[in-house]
């Protein structure tokens, strides 16, 4: 329902006997609407509605040509989306039930009073204030649930970006304490240990056995080997690959992987 109706003024009326449709326009007029035509037919109906877009059709049942007055209503509100209101003589239940099959703004038995007219169109006029208020509400449901989708997956997107850069985050910073660590071990203070400490490393470092620097700093095999104990505890190095490692990184030794080879 693009243009949405919020009163009721021009009307069209629908009504195969010439006098009865003479008498329903005096009654709309003496209430203060305008009837933009009157026809006999279902086909003329649809034309006409086309034509005008009143704001509310008075259609009744029974019309010349092939098109009842329900097929007529029916065709107006799908295509045009303008309310109507059955005037007829029918009131059996068939026709009822017929009636209401399509969706409906009122039903009106004749004779037709300006009372009945007025009550009618009224109601009329309520039923289409809710209907376009239910258009309102799909409408807004519909750009809302859009919107929420659209969101969700803006959403769904920053969130996968987020977990990434939280990844690298813990990567960087896992990167960075392990060469903390790696720092912090190649710095460590030889002032720690003593001159025969570092005498001993150094031999370590240049690949002589226990046996060797004991005969070298002329000690005794024991001596040698608690010294290395003692300087593993100081620099928290318990390997001879580490303590290799330690000793190039303080520059106690400096040798070239040929000389180390063997």
């Amino acid at each position: 329902m693009e243009n949405f109706i919020t009163n009721i003024n021009r009307i069209l009326i629908v009504e195969n006997e010439f006098i009865l449709a003479m008498n329903l326009k005096e009654n709309l007029e003496c209430l203060g609407y305008t009837v933009v035509d009157i026809v006999d037919s279902g086909e003329t109906a649809i034309e006409k509605a086309t034509e005008f877009r009143p704001d509310l059709v008075l259609m009744d049942i029974k019309l010349a040509g092939e098109m009842d007055g329900i097929q007529a209503a029916r065709e107006i509100w799908t295509c045009l989306q303008i309310p109507f209101v059955y005037v007829t003589a029918y009131s059996d239940q068939s026709t009822v039930e017929r009636a209401t099959l399509t969706f409906t703004f009122g039903y009106i038995l004749k004779p037709v009073s300006q009372e009945d007219l007025y009550v009618a169109i009224q109601t009329a006029l309520n039923i289409i204030k809710h209907k376009q208020a239910e258009v309102i509400l799909c409408k807004a449901y519909e750009e809302l649930k859009m919107k929420v989708k659209d969101y969700t997956t803006k959403l769904a997107f920053v969130n996968d970006e987020l977990k990434l850069e939280v990844t690298k985050f813990h990567q960087m910073k896992s990167e960075i304490s392990t060469d903390e660590e790696l720092i912090s071990t190649n710095r460590k203070p030889t002032s720690s240990l003593t001159s025969r400490q570092l005498e001993i490393l150094k031999f370590i470092a240049e690949g002589l056995s226990t046996k060797e620097i004991a005969e070298l700093l002329n000690i005794s095999t024991k001596t040698v080997e608690s010294h290395r104990l003692q300087l593993m505890k100081r620099l928290n190095i318990y390997d001879v690959v580490g303590l290799v490692r330690y000793a190039v990184n303080v520059k106690l030794v400096n040798f070239d992987s040929k000389n180390y080879a063997d």
